[in-house]
């Protein structure tokens, strides 16, 4: 059995072990997860560049660098190349430094609102509770995005 004084010693070693941990887990910055780029921004393969989708690639481009246009929409049949159209709108908006983030999201016919809010959330480092209601979610979704300085989503 051990006595009194032998229990206070360990318990003193024991405090300055972790006192010195302590010590050693003082940082002078903390980093944060790196969001990772869009992976379609990197390749033009898919991109073929026909006359028609010349000049509509061009009058987006020219609209992004308008001022007074704050949202642009691309619809159309399915499987005429929109997604592809806007990737490679997304790589030239970069390469001409219109934006500072680009974030990508297909959005089909049976949009699932919550799925889409925690992809753009995901991409901008932002948490949602996945309980909460799509007008929660929105809202803080709102307010991180009007924190960002250039973004094309």
């Amino acid at each position: 059995m051990r006595t009194r004084y032998q229990l206070s010693k360990k318990a003193e070693r024991e405090a300055n072990t972790i006192v010195g941990l302590h010590e050693k887990g003082r940082f002078d910055s903390v980093s944060f997860r790196t969001i990772p780029e869009e992976t379609w921004l990197k390749s033009t393969q898919d991109f073929m560049h026909f006359e028609s989708r010349k000049s509509t690639l061009k009058e987006i481009l020219d609209a992004l660098s308008n001022r007074n246009f704050n949202m642009i929409g691309v619809y159309g049949m399915g499987g005429i190349g929109k997604t592809t159209l806007v990737e490679e709108v997304g790589r030239q908006a970069k390469e001409n430094n219109l934006f500072e983030k680009f974030i990508s999201s297909r959005v089909s016919q049976t949009r699932q609102i919550k799925n889409i809010q925690g992809e753009i959330a995901e991409k901008i480092g932002l948490e949602l509770a996945e309980q909460s209601h799509e007008t929660v979610r929105a809202g803080r979704l709102l307010e991180r995005l009007k924190k960002e300085k250039k973004i094309l989503i």
